[in-house]
């Protein structure tokens, strides 16, 4: 089963989006889908006419590593209910890696933007239109289909509208 169009987003820096087209350029040989290079800024309301007309089509969606800033994150997770707050039903799944950081106020390690993250997370899952999906800690033990060092600080999140 494949994707029939995929959208890849990131900010609205030119840098960013061009490399995101040199990479979909560099494995055209390997896509078989129809593939958009889009801008998302997760602190706008408001998304572009294209963007907004092709996420009246969008199945499933894929974030990875967007937790890193907790502002950045309380304004991804009010991006995110917005996205999967529409008719169509759509599966979500995040993927992260805790960042641990020794902190002078907790004298320890700890992983505070993932702690922040799953927060907000579980308060805005406790509302609604989170209320009455399903949100869960997905259990990263699958096989692997490529060679990568597979970190045991990885979370992975799912949400079914």
């Amino acid at each position: 089963m494949f994707a029939k169009e995929v959208i890849c987003t990131d900010i609205a820096d030119e840098g960013l989006l061009d490399m995101i087209k040199r990479n979909i350029k560099r494995n055209e040989s390997i896509i078989k889908a129809d593939v958009s290079v889009l801008p998302l800024d997760f602190y706008s309301d408001h998304y572009s006419e294209e963007l907004t007309k092709k996420l009246e089509n969008v199945d499933i969606i894929l974030a990875a590593d967007v937790i890193y800033d907790n502002d950045l994150t309380e304004a991804f997770v009010k991006t995110l209910i917005k996205l999967l707050n529409t008719p169509k039903k759509k599966k979500f799944y995040i993927a992260l890696e805790k960042r641990y950081v020794f902190t002078l106020a907790d004298m320890d390690t700890v992983a505070p933007c993932y702690e922040h993250f799953l927060s907000i997370f579980l308060k805005a899952s406790r509302r609604s239109p989170m209320c009455a999906w399903r949100v869960k800690e997905m259990n990263i033990d699958f096989e692997q289909r490529f060679k990568y060092e597979r970190s045991k600080h990885l979370v992975m999140w799912e949400i079914l509208t």
